[in-house]
């Protein structure tokens, strides 16, 4: 939104003078993270043998209108996106809310040209929906384009435009490294479940190139991109020896 793009910040930086991608070659990955949820912690749990990650879609949205002074045009007259907007929204939210594993989020809301007196002329946002399971998340996309075409049919003054622009199908990591994880876990008598991340982690990417594990410890009340984030010592210590015992396995080609 600031109009920089990625390659020229890479510049700037000196990144882009580094290692060329794909260069060095990589055996197996293993991370270690927070969950980013509350399910661990709820749990009672220490460890997360993280077994795959959910597929995720995302979309830029955006309702043009007619900007008009919020006085003079009277209601009936009004190419307003606003309310609109309402029905996007609560389309959005009733989307995620047909499956318990289902996410659907706006993240981002932008409406031009943003003044307390002016009726806005368009309205832009962001969409980011989320499930476990591919074919339901599909079913999750049909379901969103289908109520917005139908809302396009119902608000004909409004031009209602959608674009997906990331899509990441869903991750499934490394049975044998989840495994060691679950093993370790139980070896330090550290209480230990599956769980699918909600989070995308360089590990999502990873796993599509070598044999990847993902291991999970608690985070206070579930929250993470926050001030109040929180992993007490004791979790984090505890993380870094299970992912020292699966390192220490791979390494020892155990």
């Amino acid at each position: 939104d600031k109009g920089l793009s990625v390659g020229a910040e890479l510049d700037r930086f000196g990144y882009s003078q580094g290692l060329i991608p794909g260069a060095r070659s990589i055996g197996q990955y293993l991370e270690l993270h927070i969950e980013q949820g509350p399910v661990l912690e709820d749990a009672g749990t220490v460890i997360g043998a993280v077994t795959g990650g959910q597929a995720i879609r995302w979309y830029e949205l955006s309702l043009q209108g007619q900007e008009t002074h919020a006085g003079p045009v009277p209601m009936t007259q009004r190419r307003d996106p606003m309310p609109a907007l309402a029905r996007v929204i609560e389309l959005v939210y009733q989307v995620g809310l047909q499956d318990e594993a289902g996410r659907a989020t706006i993240g981002v809301l932008n409406a031009q040209p943003g003044s307390i007196n002016v009726m806005p002329g368009r309205i832009d946002l962001t969409v980011d929906l989320r499930h476990p399971i591919e074919t339901r998340l599909k079913e999750m996309d049909a379901a969103f384009r289908a109520g917005l075409d139908d809302l396009q049919a119902a608000e004909r003054k409004i031009v209602i435009s959608l674009e997906e622009i990331w899509h990441s199908p869903v991750v499934l990591f490394d049975h044998t490294l989840t495994e060691a994880v679950r093993q370790s876990a139980t070896g330090r008598g550290l209480p230990v479940q599956d769980v699918i991340s909600g989070a995308g982690h360089d590990a999502f990417h990873m796993a599509r190139a070598v044999p990847s594990a993902l291991v999970f410890v608690p985070c206070r009340d579930g929250l993470s991109h926050n001030e109040a984030e929180y992993t007490s010592p004791e979790h984090a210590a505890a993380g870094a020896n299970v992912l020292l015992d699966v390192a220490l396995r791979v390494a020892c080609g155990r």
